[in-house]
């Protein structure tokens, strides 16, 4: 009789989880023929598959590594296990493998998981939502049988199951980074222990106490010179990821484009056809609405700034080309010749569904006269932009645009390329008496089109430079400030002229990308005078202080 009642109990609960399953793949496979594989049940937090495109930042996901991070149809299609029961706890537990992955990665980075920046804790959160619905449905499926559920659960922190997650969903780039990180975090944790008995050691400011770490460091710095917090953050935590994977030598640049001290470029050119529009790191080239990713370089040649652009790894694969602009002393881009731009739309009739996506800058002409696929937005500054999908979901096909080159003028900014437009409130105990609020909106605003400058210059004088597409940080000591500067090209060389809170200050760039100048420099910033209120949070004071100018060399 027992076993009986036995095998009814398991019959019973085979045919639950066979209900549970079949519902759980008829709801996907009705979803598919809507044309509607996005969209999640109500229930569930993130209202868009994994969509990694948050419209609140820039270029892409915040951190870069969220790219890599599966939606739930890939991880329902490829968890499968024993039985249907046995799929379904999978699912669960690579769920909640894939969040621990989010929050390894960064408490890596000094951050526990109530410090999760915005696109991270929205990943997290949909991942911990989808585990604990599949956990529900596999406890009532198994009912009392605790044993049978304990060994199911256990996927969610077993390491060999760990490891199945990471070799089917990830790259071995990311495979690689992420068990740096997890060693990272066991040494800390071994060493925890002995590392609170012994001296801290003498921070780099002896009068202001406080972490020495070179990315707190580097937070303070830019955050103390009166840049946006978060443009701050988002700058500091790429660069953590990059040294985190070796850096050039290694696999940094799988986290962004490690660029080299020199002449970079910003904003938006275009003739009413071919637009080029520049960021810091990237370019994307457009012909009559087809659009493509492109790296670019700018260099000196017989006192004309001459730029070219190197397909990215999908344009390169369509067959795009190389390009030699030249920037005119006017401020003008002219090249010459008929171009072929090859880019992935959405097929006729499709509309795209964007998994992954890096934000474009656009003219007003394409914001008015947007193709069907695209959705113009504008940012907190009134910028127009769309989200570019890198990722389609849905039937794309390749198509080629012509375009005759002629005279690309100057049209607009592309806006911040790291940072949200509005400050989070988890960053207020980082950010405390931040110089940012006081500063004006004309240096707030993000430069017009021309040539930029990016890298880090020291001096012997004491004096440093570290120059960003938004604005350039002085240096003096413990103080800093960030302030506007423009770049002219002339028949003797590249002239940079600082505005320096209204102290100008004119240095030459020179052919070794060193910079040059004379006499004394005055900078009136703010530095960082140490932790409040037991640490929770640094604190900002106003500070003045003098370096010789001199010749500053790139320090990376």
């Amino acid at each position: 009789m027992a076993r009986t009642k036995t095998n009814r109990r398991d019959a019973e609960n085979a045919e639950t989880a066979q209900r549970i399953a079949d519902d759980h793949f008829r709801f996907i496979h009705t979803q598919r023929q809507k044309g509607r594989t996005h969209m999640k049940p109500r229930t569930l937090l993130a209202p868009v598959v994994l969509s990694l495109a948050i419209t609140a930042y820039a270029q892409s996901p915040n951190p870069l590594y969220l790219r890599e991070m599966p939606n739930e149809d890939r991880v329902v299609r490829e968890m499968q296990g024993t039985d249907p029961i046995d799929s379904i706890a999978r699912q669960a537990g690579a769920y909640e493998q894939l969040r621990t992955i989010v929050t390894d990665l960064a408490s890596a980075q000094n951050r526990d998981s109530s410090h999760l920046l915005p696109d991270e804790k929205r990943i997290a959160d949909y991942y911990e939502v989808a585990a604990a619905r599949g956990w529900q449905r596999v406890q009532a499926a198994v009912g009392t049988d605790r044993k049978r559920y304990s060994r199911l659960t256990a996927y969610s922190i077993d390491p060999d199951f760990k490891a199945e997650v990471l070799a089917k969903f990830f790259t071995p780039v990311f495979r690689n980074v992420y068990a740096k990180a997890e060693q990272f975090l066991k040494d800390r944790h071994k060493d925890s222990p002995t590392a609170q008995q012994q001296p801290m050691p003498a921070p780099a400011n002896p009068a202001a106490g406080g972490a020495t770490d070179p990315g707190t460091l580097a937070m303070r710095r830019c955050v103390a010179a009166g840049r946006d917090p978060l443009q701050c953050f988002g700058e500091v935590f790429q660069s953590g990821m990059q040294t985190m994977a070796g850096g050039q030598a290694g696999m940094g640049s799988a986290f962004g484009e490690i660029l080299p001290a020199g002449l970079r470029m910003t904003g938006i050119y275009g003739d009413g056809h071919f637009f080029l529009s520049f960021t810091e790191d990237t370019l994307w080239i457009t012909c009559n609405h087809v659009s493509t990713q492109a790296s670019y370089a700018v260099a000196m040649n017989n006192g004309q700034v001459v730029l070219t652009t190197t397909p990215g790894p999908e344009g390169a694969k369509l067959g795009n080309k190389t390009l030699r602009l030249e920037l005119t002393p006017e401020g003008n881009i002219v090249g010459s010749g008929n171009v072929q731009i090859t880019g992935m739309v959405p097929a006729p009739g499709q509309h795209p569904v964007a998994n992954q996506t890096r934000r474009r800058y656009i003219p007003e002409e394409e914001a008015r006269n947007p193709p069907p696929w695209e959705n113009p937005q504008r940012d907190a500054g009134g910028n127009p932009y769309v989200d570019e999908p890198t990722s389609i979901g849905g039937r794309t096909v390749s198509k080629t645009s012509a375009c005759q080159m002629f005279t690309a003028r100057p049209l607009g900014s592309v806006g911040p390329t790291h940072a949200t437009q509005s400050l989070n409130p988890l960053f207020g105990s980082m950010t405390a008496g931040a110089p940012w609020g006081q500063r004006s909106a004309k240096d707030k605003a993000w430069p017009g089109p021309g040539l930029r400058l990016y890298g880090e210059y020291d001096g012997q004088g004491g004096l440093s430079l570290e120059f960003h597409e938004d604005s350039v940080i002085l240096g003096c000591r413990q103080t800093f400030l960030a302030s506007n500067y423009a770049i002219r090209s002339t028949n003797a060389g590249v002239i940079v002229s600082i505005e320096n809170g209204g102290s100008p200050v004119t240095l030459a760039l020179g052919p070794n990308q060193s910079l040059s100048g004379s006499g004394s420099l005055r900078v009136s910033g703010h530095a960082f005078v140490g932790d409040r209120n037991n640490g929770s949070g640094p604190m900002f004071a106003a500070s003045m202080a003098t370096c010789a100018s001199g010749t500053l060399n790139p320090a990376r």
